[in-house]
């Protein structure tokens, strides 16, 4: 009699401990959450199975009877049935906390499952089943058995695999799956030491109680759900001042170009130059009414929180493009940028990586100061997601991604100065955005910077809000060149007689710079040397420029006290043509139209 006692004990708990879960779980009042209703089901399972097994060790508690083995046999193949459905719905549960954003519906893997446990249903009924005591303890054996472990098995080992696959997460709702491990461990080493011991059903339901501590917590959804609600309701409050202070950032540059092209018109009086001029003005005011659009179409979208937005990859290119550049100027920086046509829909929060980037630019910018800085943009697919990559190539200077991987607190992001904020910061910026930052030394003097940004793919492709960029391509696609090396620009105003609106004019601080663009491979339509330079003296600049592979760009000599006999002499050593100081508008547009075409 005490064998069957001792054969009671663990069904017994079990039964006692199911039981207070459940009554716990299922009467309290909660959001219904998808997973767990399979969390539900689980719990309803091991209940149904604790309540076979204790019947079962009844059974075998004084006796059986021959009445005792055919009810035995029945409630064996019944209980079969609750431990596929627990180990089906724990499959389910964690496949829809791994997938369940990804999945369309999760009918689809429930009704495998499902199917697969109906055929195993059948092949339980149809199948052989043993039943064997033992000192009070009930075991059994049998084809039916091995049916039910098989099934079971591969449910919880799949289960686990797909818990390892997704262990990057640091998902707590995954820590049952890898207990399945210690359960199986315990159950062979217990069937070693006595098969008779019936100990699945304690297992599983200590299972269970895990499982209530690391499931989605209702309650704490709910205080979470609240809690957000209160962070967007203030976020709404300060709607008036966000608005403000992405507006001054984003006009602030077409309004001072407006105001530069109005200062250069102000003293010409050539009708061509102030049709250019007019052109550039409706260009520029073009691009204000854009941004003040693109703002408030961002208004609500959040400044803390990432928002998926569908927009152009070529709209954000040019507006980081131009913003650089804008910037450059103010730092000496001679800056080149890469044309970028194609016309890709990505989704993602294009607002914040615009800012982003166009602020790590404008830190780059910073630290080259005087010198030249490329930025090469382009996109490229990468399985079912849109790689949106910016490349940065600038003089090696003393930058590493340890530097980067400063330890600096971010704050708030409606309240960050993105003029002086550290390159570390925005570092991280870019990782909560889903991209990464790639250091690259390409030889001792380029340093190579590359950030790229995961979006998805879109395939509606809106083209009415980029009119204005149409615009500046059409304007700026087929615009010349030309390279002015001059170390003063105020000096004799080489750069100011030159039509800015005709002509993309790019200038060099001084012959070193001047040699590295075309090193470089820059394309210009002309060069103009000024005869007074300070570090590299003209001729000398003239003869390196001549001494490069495959050098075919007309050179013009531009300088003061410049007679007959020099100029023949500057003419014979190769140089295209001369220009005599203090220069005049109109014979420096008749030049210039003389090798420009």
């Amino acid at each position: 009699m005490s064998g069957s006692v001792s054969g009671l004990f663990f069904p017994v708990c079990a039964t006692l401990f199911s039981a207070l879960l459940c009554f716990v779980y299922l009467i309290k009042r909660k959001l219904v959450l998808t997973e767990n209703k399979f969390y539900s089901l689980m719990l309803i399972a091991v209940l149904a199975d604790s309540i076979c097994s204790l019947a079962l060790q009844l059974l075998s508690f004084d006796g059986v009877t021959s009445l005792d083995w055919k009810l035995g046999y029945y409630i064996n193949k019944l209980d079969f049935v609750f431990l596929l459905t627990y180990a089906g719905s724990f499959l389910v549960y964690i496949i829809l906390i791994s997938y369940g954003k990804i999945l369309k519906s999760y009918q689809k893997p429930v009704n495998i499952i499902l199917g697969i446990n109906i055929a195993a249903v059948i092949l339980i009924s149809l199948t052989r089943l043993d039943m064997l005591t033992n000192n009070g303890y009930t075991t059994i054996n049998g084809i039916s058995a091995y049916i039910t472990f098989a099934v079971s098995g591969f449910y919880m080992l799949l289960s686990l695999i797909i818990a390892l696959i997704n262990i990057k997460k640091l998902d707590r709702r995954y820590i049952p799956a890898y207990f399945t491990i210690i359960i199986i461990l315990t159950l062979l080493l217990i069937y070693i030491i006595n098969p008779y011991v019936v100990i699945i059903s304690l297992l599983l339901t200590f299972m269970n109680y895990i499982m209530f501590f690391t499931i989605e917590n209702p309650d704490l959804k709910v205080i979470t759900q609240l809690s957000d609600a209160k962070k967007k309701a203030e976020k709404y409050v300060n709607e008036k001042e966000i608005f403000s202070f992405n507006m001054s950032q984003k006009i602030k540059d077409p309004i001072s170009d407006i105001d530069e092209i109005c200062k250069e018109l102000e003293t010409s009086n050539d009708v061509d130059k102030l049709k250019e001029g007019i052109k550039a003005i409706k260009l520029s005011s073009s691009k204000i009414m854009y941004l003040v659009s693109d703002t408030l179409s961002g208004i609500g979208a959040g400044k803390i929180d990432i928002v998926e937005d569908e927009y152009n990859v070529l709209n954000l290119f040019t507006l980081v493009n131009q913003f650089i550049k804008s910037k450059s100027s103010k730092y000496n920086v001679t800056y080149y940028d890469s044309k970028y046509n194609k016309d890709v829909i990505a989704v993602g929060d294009n607002l914040k990586i615009k800012q982003v980037v166009s602020s790590f630019g404008l830190g780059l910018v910073k630290l080259v100061s005087g010198k030249s800085l490329t930025l090469n943009t382009t996109s490229y697919n990468k399985e079912d997601n849109i790689i949106v990559s910016f490349e940065f190539i600038l003089p090696s200077i003393n930058l590493t991604l340890e530097e980067l991987n400063k330890n600096e607190e971010i704050g708030k992001y409606e309240d960050i100065d993105f003029e002086n904020i550290s390159l570390s910061k925005l570092k991280k910026l870019i990782n909560l955005l889903d991209g990464y930052i790639e250091i690259k030394n390409v030889d001792d003097s380029k340093l190579n910077i590359t950030i790229n940004f995961e979006q998805k793919k879109s395939i509606i492709q809106n083209k009415e809000s980029l009119k204005f960029l149409d615009d500046y391509e059409k304007q700026t696609k087929d615009k010349p060149s030309i390279l002015i090396v001059d170390d003063n620009e105020e000096k004799e105003g080489l750069n100011k007689v030159i039509n800015h609106f005709k002509y993309n004019v790019i200038v060099a601080k001084n012959g070193e710079e001047c040699l590295n663009m075309i090193r470089e491979g820059k394309d210009f339509d002309l060069i103009i040397l000024d005869d007074d330079l300070e570090k590299l003296d003209t001729m000398t600049i003239f003869n390196k420029l001549c001494a490069i592979e495959n050098f075919d760009i007309p050179v013009v000599y531009a300088g003061k006290e410049v007679n007959l006999e020099k100029e023949n002499y500057l003419l014979e050593q190769g140089f295209a043509d001369v220009l005599l100081k203090p220069l005049k508008q109109k014979e420096v547009d008749e030049l210039i139209n003389k090798y420009v075409k």
